[in-house]
């Protein structure tokens, strides 16, 4: 409750020093990047996605203190991340592709600084940007696609293949740097679109894949375990419909 307490009341005393109050809402794509470290320990014949596509809704607010705005809001995410191997002999192949996707909601606290201003045909900031932001992560579903194919008595074949959850949920804290443009258009009003990257600062609930293959004249065996950290690419872009500004409405589509 302290805490709760002393959270509202730097937020008020923040809005109340604020030149402008802007709100909004997105719905742009990320890129989930996953990578692995140390906690991970697995056979490097299994492959993990190196960038997989997915989305981000939210809401935004920022405060507006002259070159710079403090940037918060709520963003509701689906990421993913897949592992995958293939297994050839001379005529055939055996292959497995686990695709584990998760949903995500991300609190974030960002500073942004004013780097430039324009006025050409659309009026424009750019900022430099940078902070913080909590992250939950739960598995949303694991889909699994496998397969084999050989002729002339040389088949691969596939003979066990699963993939277990170690966890089902995790949160972590990500670090986040990147850039916005703040546009007004005109007939529009006024928007937010650019580019943060997310890097989390500790790894996602784990995955045991396991696959056995047979060769022919061996058996192989695929064995992993991974925690992968999540990090993501987010592509913002936001339309605010309402700014606060002078004890009353700024009307950013009227320019």
């Amino acid at each position: 409750m302290r805490v709760t307490a002393l959270i509202l009341t730097c937020g008020l005393s923040f809005a109340s020093a604020a030149q402008e109050m802007n709100f909004g809402v997105h719905v742009n794509p990320v890129i989930t990047a996953p990578f692995l470290d140390g906690a991970s320990q697995y056979d490097n014949r299994i492959n993990v996605s190196k960038l997989r596509v997915g989305a981000n809704i939210g809401v935004d607010a920022n405060l507006v203190f002259r070159k710079w705005r403090l940037q918060t809001g709520a963003n509701i995410m689906h990421k993913s991340v897949s592992f995958y191997q293939r297994t050839h002999n001379i005529s055939s192949e055996a292959y497995t592709k686990d695709i584990v996707e998760s949903i995500s909601v991300e609190v974030p606290l960002l500073f942004a600084y004013k780097l430039a201003t324009r006025n050409k045909k659309t009026y424009y900031h750019v900022y430099g940007v940078g902070g913080a932001a909590y992250e939950w992560n739960t598995i949303n579903g694991i889909s699994s696609k496998t397969g084999a194919s050989g002729y002339n008595n040389a088949s691969v074949e596939l003979v066990n293949h699963n993939i277990i959850p170690v966890g089902q949920q995790s949160s972590w804290v990500n670090l986040v740097a990147g850039f916005n443009i703040n546009a007004i258009i005109e007939g529009v009003g006024l928007v937010d679109y650019g580019i943060t990257y997310h890097l989390p600062l500790s790894n996602a609930a784990g995955y045991s894949v396991a696959t056995d293959v047979n060769a022919g004249i061996n058996t192989i065996n695929y064995r992993g375990t991974f925690y992968p950290r999540m990090s993501h690419i987010n592509f913002k872009l936001c339309y605010y419909f309402l700014s606060l500004r002078d004890g009353g409405v700024k009307k950013y589509s009227k320019v």
